[in-house]
């Protein structure tokens, strides 16, 4: 529509309004100064105040008597956190109600979906269903998505007053049961004492070295993948066999679902369990994750196949997910829950205002030259690779038609576009220019008093893997290098012909080539300008410099102001600036995430740490920040 035109305008759509999307949570068992404060879907909030009526006209109790005398709790005040006196121990009502549901479901022969959303405590309520097993004399198996998790459960059941024994299957370090200070408080059994068990056929846990008996299994969804020895093998035998008529707990559970001889393997442990529950604050994930949920829910009364249940919610997606949400809420096998964030404020600022404008236009000037080098990057692929690819391809034609009637194998030349490494060079460009004014202003919150914690999208750290071990400058250039090297390269490669009819590429039959080889005079004089203008631009002074590793030089930066930044992240190496000055060195990485947790929150209350032995600052991601408690808590030194 141009401008002055006598089109009628369309309507704006109006944006949704928050509030009237989620209610506050009213728990059914008590309230006040032993609520957390949390937050429900308005939907679903009359289907959960249904399934709790239906509760008490089934077990004759309130919800508060029920959970009580089923965790076998003298009175409220032992079973209860009081937020009001400072008594975090204990269970919070938004707890309560989750265990009596679950509790509830479990002894009907139902399966339990815990979705609550970070800081609703699906961790206490994990621990009060093992404290539920262990009362009733079952056998319990609480499987986690990490083995770090093991003492963050172990601590949680301490804090409703279980003093459990856990027997541990994996043989990592993390595996080992540790405090807030990394003290070791039950060691993993050493693998002749696990060989042992699993080659025993008893479901019976053995006792530890200093005879204590062992209460309950825990164990990660990753000891189901690919079992290779026989002991591995003959540990899942086992861990199954353990699982039959237990309450297990599977938490993270969105990693135990799939169409993999993994997902399989879980779903035969919830099968055959007593009772089952699933915490997740992703449950519904991928939608193969309520192929898991179905087996014993209410969803496996619809009659479907899985095949179908699963095509289902494939051809209708999130509607599908919300449908059967809807569902499990009505019939009491599901709560969500999540924190009130309505005082959090979050701010959206204009880059205008957080940089000064001789900042913005060096920011704007260095992504608008990175794009133009990116673009000839493209160009010059396109204009003097591709043909070389072609004509390769050509060469082959006929044979090709040939060995389609033969049905033979066919030779095929290809490259890939540098399109397709575009989004991840402008992620680690636009993180890079905000690498010098994120360690600022993190600098600038930590001289008000203030602890920032600085969450990353991306790492990045395949650029670092990929450098020598010790490099001169660490700025754009590998970029760049890399850009050119990948523009170059072709494959040629032979294709066979699969079951499907389809020809695919035999995979040991590729070789891999440069095309600068191959490059005409035009070709080598391109290729000569490129890197000519590859350097120029790395010289130029008008522009933002940009570092490889926007971590490594945000964490540098608080270094040299005088305080000591962490990171809780997945990846492998760091950049580490040599104390000489005289360039970079690859250093192997692995976060310990429990450490600098315990460093950024400055220790416990009992045994607090030295300021200068504090992180003043955090950096994490999703990948490596699995687990780790960073809450404001009197824990907490």
């Amino acid at each position: 529509m141009g401008l002055g035109s006598n089109e009628p305008q369309k309507p704006k759509k109006p944006l949704a309004d928050i509030s009237k999307e989620k209610a506050p949570y009213v728990p059914a068992s008590i309230g006040g100064k032993n609520m957390i404060g949390s937050v429900i879907p308005s939907g679903a909030a009359d289907a959960i105040a249904k399934a709790f009526e239906r509760l008490r006209e089934q077990h004759k109790k309130d919800v508060l008597d029920f959970v009580r005398d089923e965790l076998g709790y003298s009175s409220n005040e032992e079973m209860l956190s009081d937020f009001e006196s400072g008594k975090t121990n204990g269970l919070a009502a938004e707890q309560v109600d989750a265990v009596a549901l679950a509790i509830s479901a479990m002894k009907s022969g139902k399966s339990f979906i815990v979705g609550d959303m970070t800081g609703v405590g699906k961790g206490r309520t994990a621990a009060a269903l093992i404290r539920w097993g262990k009362k009733n004399n079952k056998k319990v198996l609480f499987i986690t998505e990490k083995s770090k998790l093991f003492s963050d459960m172990y601590g949680d059941l301490k804090d409703i007053g279980c003093d459990y024994m856990p027997f541990v299957t994996n043989n990592d370090t993390e595996a080992n049961i540790t405090d807030a200070d990394g003290n070791k408080l039950v060691k993993k059994p050493s693998k002749q004492a696990q060989s042992a068990l699993w080659q025993s056929d008893s479901d019976e846990l053995p006792r530890d070295k200093k005879g204590r008996q062992y209460d309950f299994v825990m164990t990660t969804y990753s000891q189901a993948s690919n079992p290779r020895t026989p002991d591995a093998k003959k540990k899942l035998e086992w861990i199954k066999n353990y699982a039959k008529d237990a309450v297990v707990v599977m938490d993270e559970s969105h990693n135990a679902s799939g169409e993999s001889n993994r997902g399989e393997f879980f779903r035969d442990i919830a099968k055959d369990a007593s009772g089952v529950t699933f915490l997740s604050a992703t449950y519904a994930k991928r939608p193969d994750n309520m192929l898991l949920y179905a087996l014993r829910s209410s969803m496996s009364e619809t009659h479907m196949s899985q095949g179908a249940m699963l095509q289902a919610i494939k051809d209708y997606g999130v509607p599908m997910q919300e449908i059967m949400a809807a569902a499990l809420f009505g019939s009491g096998e599901m709560i969500r829950r999540e924190r009130d964030m309505a005082d959090v404020k979050t701010t959206w600022t204009d880059p205008k205002v957080i940089y000064s404008e001789e900042e913005y236009e060096q920011c704007r000037k260095t992504s608008d030259r990175t794009m133009d080098l990116i673009n000839d990057i493209i160009d010059f692929q396109r204009d003097y690779v591709n043909p070389i690819v072609k004509a390769h391809e050509d060469e082959y034609n006929d044979a090709n038609i040939a060995a389609t009637i033969l049905g033979a194998n066919q030779t095929h030349a290809a490259n890939m576009s540098y399109k397709s490494q575009v989004s991840n060079v402008v992620g680690l460009m636009v993180y890079a220019m905000k690498a010098r004014k994120a360690a600022q202003m993190a600098i600038e919150q930590i001289k008000k008093g203030f602890k920032p914690v600085i969450a990353v999208e991306n790492t990045f750290g395949s650029y670092i893997d990929e450098l020598e071990d010790e490099v001169k400058e660490a700025g754009f250039g590998p970029i760049f290098d890399k850009g050119v090297k990948f523009s170059l390269k072709y494959t040629i490669a032979q294709y066979a012909k699969g079951d499907d009819g389809k020809y695919h590429k035999v995979k040991e039959t590729e070789q891999v080539y440069d095309a600068e080889d191959e490059l005409d005079e035009d070709g080598l004089r391109a290729l000569k300008n490129l890197r000519e203008r590859i350097e120029k631009h790395l010289a130029d002074n008008e522009i933002t410099p940009l570092t490889l590793s926007p971590i490594d030089y945000i964490k540098q930066a608080i270094k040299d102001a005088g305080y000591n930044c962490g990171e809780i992240t997945g990846r492998s190496y760091q950049l580490e600036r040599k104390a000489d000055g005289s360039g970079y060195r690859k250093v192997s990485f692995k976060a310990n995430g429990k450490d600098a947790a315990r460093k950024f929150n400055g220790g416990t209350k009992e045994n607090p740490m030295p300021e200068s032995e504090q992180y003043q600052c955090l950096i994490l991601n999703s990948a490596g920040a699995t687990g780790i408690s960073l809450h404001s808590s009197k824990k907490f030194g």
